[in-house]
């Protein structure tokens, strides 16, 4: 932003690719981990709501461990959410919803 604001639209361009590698490192591999739990071992198995977003909120803190205490707050919020999203929308056709 500072480069931005002081009109260095190159350098601020050049920043971000560069950093994309880590962010991806940071959250995107703790992602694809996350959905592929919840795709393949969870929502298939488990027909109850709240389980579902006990293991959601769970997987959330633990892929956002690293980082530190509020940074796992975070990622059992987003856990929580993205769990009860995927829960909702992988039971309104494949099986009954319980709980």
């Amino acid at each position: 932003m500072i480069f931005l604001l002081l009109g260095k639209v190159s350098i601020a361009f050049s920043g971000l690719i560069l950093y994309i590698p880590f962010a991806f490192i940071l959250t995107g591999f703790q992602s694809i981990i996350f959905s592929f739990v919840m795709e393949f071992f969870v929502l298939p198995k488990i027909s109850y709501k709240y389980y579902v977003i006990l293991i959601g909120l769970t997987l959330g803190i633990l892929s956002s461990f690293f980082m530190g205490t509020v940074f796992c707050v975070v990622g059992a919020l987003v856990g929580a959410m993205t769990s009860n999203f995927l829960f909702g929308r992988y039971n309104t056709a494949n099986k009954p919803i319980r709980g």
